[in-house]
């Protein structure tokens, strides 16, 4: 028998890879997979130092990234020397040398990628940089800019010669016979937001592997896009003709693209621009259904998942009939139109949409004008796994939802039979939202089921019976006053959301294994942990968590100085992250907070004064105090050279509190002297 401690590294880092992110740092002490969970929690990075731009965040919006200053990814290398990170992103170029200086072999082993972003109408290239390149050397394997590619000239043709991805935005000119493969050998991706003539596709580098791109408007029948036959993947924008003509774009010789995505923006006449696809696609994303054949049987016979973006359509019952899917599907994503028909324009009645049986997933959004069908007889879906129905259309389900099920999400004005949910034995993950007609939540839900999400409803009772859930999101929940007469929840709960409900008053025995409690955007005035009568609540009765909790989100509410004093959070002695935040606490007092904690966020109170400081908090590593009053706080010298942190603060964030120069320079110096310090955040005042 092989344990899973002989497993191989390389199938470790697979396995980890396909833990949710948010849960990653339970596995960080794990003495077999922490280093691999380490690894992915903190990949990629972004490294920053200041605002980073709308352009900037356009561009960087990786999921689950780490944005850290520079002086806080060195701080990181240093204390984690095993650790690099498959990708990091370095907003400003510049600060590129630091860490090479520091950890090049680090350099060699990491993804590089640097943002040349310049915010004035004609960016330039950063000259710094280019004279600090000519004396070190890095290998760089991605390049983001703004800049045109006439520009490029200006750099050392080393730079270019590692590159693998070039995205050039902006309205900067570009040139594509800069980007040859004298200049960028390795060239294997590439990103052109600028319009560019289809005649000129010629011109892309042959090697390219993966291209988005923009192409003019079209004036002629036929096309056939030069595009590079060694694509497995592209997205391509057409812009709308001068002149309503029927036009087909071919790009069928592209043998080896796998992920196609079409975004056409002619809408005056858009059945009269057609493409003819290659046969070996398998993800196809288009804005409209009709820019293809709609047998895709036929054209697309290894087709795995189709998304298509249009949701305002409406389609009549010989357009549903002739669409015709691979047997390969997996994956759909479709308007609610399509499982919609208009009798009176077709002149059918009961026409339904053939969906294959190898469907697992399927997601539908969008308005629709008449009835949804969800037809089971036709179509029994005996392998499908997530259903996804958006939109808040009206639902008609035709026989039971099939047994095989792992996630529903059900957005509907009406709601099918909710004691059919019992008997999905493989259910996992459960949403229903704005359905106004269901008032009262009290279903026997599977064994299987581990989190459950209600959004949006008007309910005035929930009694949740499912003995596995390990999870539950009440969202716009408008119940007032909380107590175990209307609120019945499951002792297998670990993680609790109450968030946007307008709770005032909570009075319910908590789940014994709770340990994440979100109560944000709440009007807060009473937790009570145990159950009490209504008349009891009217008077402002102690704030009782659960001491099991490590985290507790109580953000966007009503609670100040005495609530929290009022509290038992100094009793929570398992409470790792506490957020406060947009609060109106304008005296904190330390003492009366856990020591426990490692996050405190604060930011966006009243705070003016601070009674204590942070010296006895030895585990806390970051404390957010932005947006709040501490302006002359720290004026006093006596009071500011004795204020303490414990020695695992690494993070302060002051920003907004327009500290005095004294303050910051005798604060940062009193935190330098902590050992994990990285990083004093404070704008300069006004």
């Amino acid at each position: 028998m092989i344990l899973f401690n002989d497993l191989p590294d390389e199938i470790l880092e697979i396995i980890v890879g396909y833990i949710p992110h948010e849960n990653l740092e339970d596995f960080l002490t794990n003495p077999i997979i922490g280093k691999f969970a380490f690894k992915e929690l903190y990949s990629p990075v972004v490294i920053h130092n200041g605002t980073i731009n709308s352009i900037k965040k356009l561009q960087l919006s990786t999921p689950h990234s780490k944005v850290l200053s520079t002086s806080r990814f060195i701080k990181l290398i240093e204390k984690n020397s095993d650790y690099y990170p498959k990708r990091i992103i370095f907003e400003r170029p510049n600060d590129v040398f630091e860490v090479a200086e520091k950890f090049p072999n680090l350099m060699r082993k990491s993804s590089v990628e640097i943002c040349f972003i310049h915010k004035s109408r004609k960016p330039t290239p950063n000259r710094i940089f280019i004279e600090k390149y000519k004396e070190v050397t890095i290998d760089i394997d991605s390049i983001i800019t703004n800049c045109s590619t006439e520009s490029l000239v200006f750099f050392p043709i080393e730079l270019f010669t590692h590159v693998n991805s070039f995205s050039q935005l902006g309205k900067s000119n570009i040139r594509l016979n800069k980007l040859s493969s004298n200049w960028f050998p390795k060239l294997s991706s590439l990103t052109l937001i600028q319009e560019i003539d289809y005649k000129d596709l010629i011109l892309i580098p042959r090697q390219l592997e993966t291209l988005e791109c923009t192409i003019g408007a079209v004036n002629e029948n036929h096309v056939d896009l030069a595009l590079p036959e060694n694509l497995r993947k592209l997205r391509i924008n057409t812009r709308t003709a001068l002149q309503d003509i029927h036009c087909i774009f071919d790009i069928s010789h592209l043998k080896k693209v796998q992920n196609l995505h079409l975004n056409d923006e002619h809408y005056r006449n858009p059945s009269n621009r057609i493409w003819n696809l290659p046969r070996n696609v398998k993800f196809l994303r288009t804005n409209r259904s009709d820019m293809v054949d709609i047998d895709l049987a036929k054209i697309c016979p290894q087709l795995v998942e189709w998304q298509f973006d249009n949701e305002t359509i409406d389609y009549d019952g010989i357009f549903i009939r002739k669409l015709i899917f691979p047997r390969s599907m997996k994956r759909l994503k479709i308007p609610n139109a399509l499982l919609s028909w208009n009798d009176m324009a077709s002149g059918d009645e009961g026409i339904v949409l053939n969906l294959p049986d190898s469907l697992t997933e399927l997601n539908t959004t969008g308005q629709s004008f008449y009835p949804i069908i969800l037809d089971f007889d036709q179509n029994p879906l005996p392998h499908l796994q997530v259903l996804i129905m958006n939109g808040g259309v009206s639902v008609s389900v035709k026989r039971s939802l099939p047994k095989s099920l792992r996630k529903l999400n059900w957005e509907s004005m009406n709601i099918f039979d909710l004691n059919q949910l019992q008997y999905l034995d493989n259910l996992t993950e459960l949403c229903i939202s704005c359905s106004a007609r269901l008032n009262d939540f009290s279903y026997i839900l599977p064994s299987s089921l581990v989190k459950l999400e209600l959004r949006g409803l008007n309910l005035k009772k929930i009694d949740i019976k499912a003995s596995h859930l390990s999870s539950v999101t009440l969202f716009d929940i408008k119940l007032k006053q909380i107590d175990n007469r209307n609120l019945c929840l499951p002792n297998s709960i670990i993680k609790l959301h109450l968030m946007s409900c307008g709770i005032e008053n909570i009075a319910i025995a908590f789940p014994p294994r709770l340990s994440f409690l979100d109560l944000s955007g709440n009007r807060i005035k009473s937790i009570d942990g145990h159950p009490c009568d209504f008349s009891e609540l009217e008077n402002i009765s102690p704030q009782t968590f659960p001491t099991s909790l490590t985290h507790l989100n109580l953000s966007h509410n009503k609670i100040d100085t005495q609530w929290i004093y009022d509290s038992n959070l100094r009793e929570c002695k398992n409470l790792k992250s506490l957020d406060l935040d947009d609060n109106e606490i304008s005296i904190l007092v330390t003492t009366h907070l856990p020591l426990s904690l490692k996050k405190l966020s604060l930011n966006h109170n009243k705070i003016s004064t601070l009674v204590n400081d942070f010296e006895q908090f030895q585990n806390l590593e970051e404390l957010d105090l932005r947006d709040n009053h501490l302006h002359d706080y720290f004026d006093d010298l006596q009071r500011c050279g004795t204020f303490s942190f414990g020695e695992n603060i690494q993070c302060v964030y002051l920003e907004s509190n327009s500290l005095t120069i004294f303050s910051r320079k005798t604060l940062f110096d009193h935190l330098s002297q902590r050992k994990s310090f990285e990083e004093l955040d404070i704008v300069k005042p006004p």
